[in-house]
């Protein structure tokens, strides 16, 4: 029997080479991959007999090897070695008959073909791969933020791709992404995309959309503490209602001293809200009263009817507050009424935004308190929600200083804020070819909104 690899590039070329060199008798022992290559054992006048017993040799213990290694090979130097059945040089090695094979040698070694033969035989079964590196918390880490990153573009390209559908134009479709990016809802986004010419390219089309959005939100109004009378401030617990009054309080101490404020507290709900409201009073040297209910705050309101400017605290939480909210503007001091800001937190989602505008709606806000900028990458979120509503925006707040941290701007610098917090907490998968550089922003935000 005549054993010979052949190695070729594929299966097919390897046959080919055993077919011409070994003919079509030729048997097919094994087959396997190595490397780039495939290897293809054949034998020709092939012996199934042997091939078993050299199998099960092959895959005896190792002192059963060494045993019958000692029986093949010869007792002395001067006995001749004993033929091997079918093996094909059995005349030349008993012609030999001075030579012999050192007595620790195996049967291999006696049969050069025996190794081969066996390994030729036995079944091609891999072995299950042990892959370790996949449980590597730092691999699973990767392929997590691969994943989201796959999710994250596969999500861009379809509002790229549904926005060049909607504008008939793949630069006004960007512009659009960039808004809705800033927290700008769909509604006014489109509306400011569709005043750009068709020719219009970023990053200016991106800043004369933002001009469009500036035209369309409400003006601001003067400085409430600038007229006397009261202000509540009414909306969602959590929003940051005391802190805000708080710094409106400091504001109109720097402004027109401490004679004429006086600060209320209705907040009874809330543990520990009036006695924080209690240690800002004593801090600007202002007294602090606390109502509850509605005819609480009726005496309260009678009480400080002398004061120039009450700064009223409310809760906002329970229908009996909700309901006190919605009758502020029925007191009066010092012949005017009440007048209410309602307070949002630029944190808080766009759904419970537009939720809170509805249900405060009663209450006639005369204008809005837009809090905790510094948290928040998405400033368009409030912007639209009180462009939509048609609320003016009295003040911002971005930080807890007080009363540092509290602002009135404009529309053209709330505008310019959503842009700087939008470029802040960008991440390197949202920077497309053709967005705004910092640079772009800080060379065109001047004129941006002029």
């Amino acid at each position: 029997m005549k054993i010979k690899r052949f190695l070729a590039r594929d299966m097919r070329a390897a046959f080919r080479m055993v077919r011409e060199e070994q003919g079509p008798d030729a048997v097919i022992l094994s087959s396997r991959r190595i490397g780039d290559q495939i290897e293809v054992v054949a034998a020709l006048d092939y012996d199934a007999a042997l091939v078993q017993q050299a199998v099960r040799r092959n895959d005896s213990p190792e002192p059963q090897r060494t045993q019958a290694a000692h029986e093949s090979a010869p007792r002395s130097a001067n006995e001749p070695v004993a033929p091997v059945a079918g093996a094909a040089n059995t005349s030349s090695t008993a012609a030999r008959g001075t030579d012999h094979v050192d007595p620790a040698a195996r049967w291999e070694d006696v049969n050069p073909f025996a190794s081969e033969l066996a390994q030729a035989a036995a079944p091609n079964v891999k072995p299950e791969p042990t892959i370790v590196w996949a449980q590597d918390p730092h691999i699973e880490r990767l392929e997590r933020e691969l994943g989201e990153l796959r999710s994250t573009i596969q999500s861009e390209m379809g509002q790229i791709a549904r926005g060049a559908w909607e504008f008939r134009n793949l630069e006004h479709a960007h512009v659009a992404q960039q808004l809705e990016r800033m927290g700008f809802e769909h509604a006014l986004t489109t509306a400011a995309v569709r005043t750009l010419p068709q020719d219009a390219v970023r990053p200016t089309a991106t800043y004369a959309a933002l001009r469009a959005i500036v035209t369309q939100m409400p003006a601001q109004p003067a400085d409430l503490l600038d007229t006397p009378g009261a202000i509540a401030l009414v909306g969602p617990t959590g929003v940051g209602k005391t802190t805000t009054l708080a710094k409106l309080a400091a504001r109109y101490v720097a402004q027109h001293g401490t004679n004429g404020l006086a600060l209320v507290s209705t907040d009874d709900f809330r543990i520990g809200a009036q006695e924080q409201l209690i240690t800002y009073g004593r801090l600007l040297g202002v007294p602090v009263l606390t109502a509850s209910g509605i005819e609480g705050l009726a005496q309260v309101l009678a009480k400080l009817s002398g004061k120039r400017m009450i700064l009223i605290d409310t809760a906002g939480m329970s229908p009996s507050d909700q309901q006190l909210a919605m009758r502020l503007n029925q007191f009066g001091v010092s012949g005017s009424p009440v007048r209410t800001l309602l307070v949002l937190a630029a944190t808080t989602q766009p759904e419970d935004q537009a939720r809170a505008i509805h249900a405060f709606r009663p209450a006639r806000p005369a204008g809005c308190v837009i809090t905790k900028l510094d948290e928040s990458s998405r400033h368009g979120s409030a912007l639209s929600a009180i462009t939509r509503a048609r609320l003016p925006v009295a003040y911002v707040a971005d930080g807890q200083a007080v009363p540092e941290d509290l602002h009135r701007e404009r529309p053209e610098t709330l505008i310019k804020r959503a842009v700087q917090a939008a470029r802040t907490h960008t991440t390197p998968t949202q920077v497309r070819d053709g967005s705004p550089s910092r640079a772009d922003y800080e060379r065109e935000a001047a004129n941006a909104v002029a």
